[in-house]
């Protein structure tokens, strides 16, 4: 916990994606981590009003953490998002993959920011929709989509 200060802001790229996705979808975001309450808290006040809700890592009606789905569908609940065909996860983990991979919603794998690289994604199966450097490179993906 005495990194925490190194980081006390959002990788590049996130805040602008979290406007974009917001403003012109209308979408909610919701974080999802393990991290002690220091870490959520950079996380929201680096995010502000963009992010609506935070969840923790050990869902409260299962007492299970990543790679299970807990944690998405209690962020869908927590969001009021009723299919998983509305929800896009994003995680730089193994574990953060599988958990979106096994709560059935599109996945995207970042391969700089977290703990491993990009072979160990590329070898998944199921492969993520996307394996990308970072998150800044997720709005290029969005609009090629429009």
């Amino acid at each position: 916990m005495e990194i925490l200060h190194l980081r006390n802001q959002p990788f590049d790229g996130v805040k602008e994606l979290f406007e974009y996705i917001t403003g012109e979808y209308g979408a909610k975001i919701a974080i999802t981590t393990g991290y002690p309450p220091e870490f959520r808290e950079i996380c929201e006040k680096g995010l502000g009003r963009l992010v609506e809700h935070v969840s923790v890592s050990i869902s409260p009606k299962k007492g299970k953490g990543r790679p299970a789905p807990y944690m998405i569908f209690e962020a869908m609940e927590r969001t009021d998002t009723k299919s998983v065909i509305d929800v896009l996860n994003i995680g730089d983990t193994i574990s953060d993959v599988l958990s979106g991979q096994n709560a059935g919603v599109d996945t995207v794998a970042l391969y700089e920011t977290g703990a491993h690289r990009l072979v160990d994604f590329v070898n998944m199966h199921p492969l993520p929709i996307y394996i990308i450097p970072g998150i800044s490179y997720l709005r290029e993906r969005i609009l090629e989509k429009k």
